[in-house]
């Protein structure tokens, strides 16, 4: 009974430590830092959009909801683990594996993106050593139809993000658009 009170004291008294040194651990840097991610990400895509001859209307320059309704942002980490770090205008069954993808038993990507988030907390930069590429999915309207984007963007030397791969499809009406957002978001 003596060893039971023992370590329910020790269990105790590690879970208050614990509580006391994430208390006031926010993650108010990595949410500006996945912020920043997401301009640095639409600009690069405009460019390119641009550059392809489409220009995407927008009506204000600041908000990325009108830019972009549907997106899923998603870092790939180098042993092929991944995790999505943002998404909008996703279906529920997207959401709840955007909410469940690091619980349970997957210790190793757990690790992968807490290293990840930890980094971009404490060190305000990213881990560009662990980091293959990201991946940024997206819908948006383009005149009277809408435009679906993949596109894969890799570190280069210089920790500047460019364009490795990428995938753009007009969808002309509102069945091909609802079958995209079905199958991808």
């Amino acid at each position: 009974m003596k060893k039971i009170i023992v370590l329910f004291w020790f269990l105790t008294l590690g879970a208050n430590i614990y509580a006391q040194e994430t208390a006031g651990y926010t993650y108010d840097r990595y949410y500006a830092m996945l912020d920043s991610l997401l301009v640095v990400f639409r600009v690069n895509i405009e460019n390119d959009l641009s550059l392809s001859g489409y220009s995407i209307s927008k009506q204000t320059s600041d908000d990325i909801q009108t830019v972009v309704n549907s997106f899923i942002l998603e870092v790939f980490f180098i042993p092929k683990h991944s995790s999505i770090i943002a998404l909008a205008g996703a279906t529920s069954s997207m959401n709840k594996k955007f909410f469940k993808q690091n619980r349970g038993f997957r210790f190793v990507k757990r690790a992968y993106f807490e290293t990840f988030r930890r980094d971009m907390q404490d060190n305000n930069k990213l881990p560009y050593d662990i980091i293959d590429y990201f991946k940024f999915q997206f819908i948006t309207p383009y005149d009277n139809s809408s435009i679906y984007g993949e596109y894969k963007f890799r570190v280069n030397e210089n920790e500047l993000f460019e364009i490795a791969e990428k995938e753009i499809e007009i969808l002309q009406n509102e069945d091909e658009i609802m079958c995209k957002h079905r199958s991808v978001f």
